[in-house]
């Protein structure tokens, strides 16, 4: 998984910079932030293991018995496994399905870890960030915080120190040749439609999602939720429901 989409996903859903990254360390040390990762107790590749269960040759009370951590938290535990691969099978994806990891990982924190996922959303120490993700969230047999602090630390250095520039609902400039100005923030404008992708794709997702307008899990790629979120933000500006991420647009998101 891109670590710039997790810590976004993450901010985006109410932690703060030090509790997005002391999460991401955490993460980072089980799975190398790889959602098809399997635990080396197994002897199948992640591939092989990974399409083993999507296509039924390991049936569900096998995935969630086996005590193989796997994806992106390594989830082990039978109820937690069986969480993840409910949902993927809900949404007829692959349990490797990052969207589906990522709405399984805030599901289980906001839900079976209220008190972690409230302090994830107000502490500004990475450092016990970092534990407290490590003691009540992953809880290994070992715990060593200081791997997990060292991932916690570079993902700090990347994504919050530069917030500014890579986070929408913060005041993200989108890169472009073209600009306007909303207010006091200058605002580059780029033309999106149906079936674009990339960094200002997911940039235009990010502001969508902040104003209340669904379009999915901020992933980059311009398909029908966003057409339908962005249409809808549209509508209420009184402005031609043509799909189009115009200037209009981004000055509305980012004033």
């Amino acid at each position: 998984m891109d670590r710039q989409k997790l810590y976004m996903f993450l901010r985006i859903n109410g932690m703060t910079p030090a509790g997005a990254c002391g999460l991401m360390g955490n993460l980072g040390w089980e799975s190398n932030f790889q959602c098809n990762n399997v635990e080396n107790r197994c002897t199948m590749t992640d591939e092989d293991y990974t399409y083993n269960v999507d296509q039924g040759f390991i049936w569900r009370e096998q995935f969630i018995r086996d005590a193989f951590g796997y994806g992106l938290a390594q989830w082990t535990f039978w109820s937690r496994k069986a969480g993840l691969y409910d949902l993927a099978k809900s949404r007829n994806t692959s349990v490797a399905d990052e969207n589906v990891q990522l709405d399984w990982l805030l599901t289980e924190l906001t839900r079976d870890y209220p008190k972690l996922f409230e302090y994830l959303c107000r502490t500004e120490d990475l450092y016990k960030a970092t534990e407290h993700c490590c003691k009540e969230y992953e809880q290994p047999a070992v715990n060593n915080i200081s791997d997990r602090y060292k991932i916690s630390q570079d993902c700090y250095v990347t994504f919050a120190t530069t917030e500014g520039a890579t986070l929408a609902y913060d005041g993200i400039i989108p890169e472009s040749e073209d600009y306007c100005h909303s207010g006091s923030c200058e605002v580059t404008v780029k033309v999106l439609g149906m079936g674009a992708k990339g960094r200002d794709v997911f940039l235009l997702q990010c502001g969508l999602t902040d104003m209340g307008f669904t379009c999915g899990v901020p992933d980059g790629d311009f398909g029908p939720l966003t057409l339908m979120a962005l249409n809808e933000l549209k509508g209420e500006l009184g402005l031609e429901k043509d799909g189009i991420a115009d200037q209009d647009v981004w000055q509305k998101l980012f004033e």
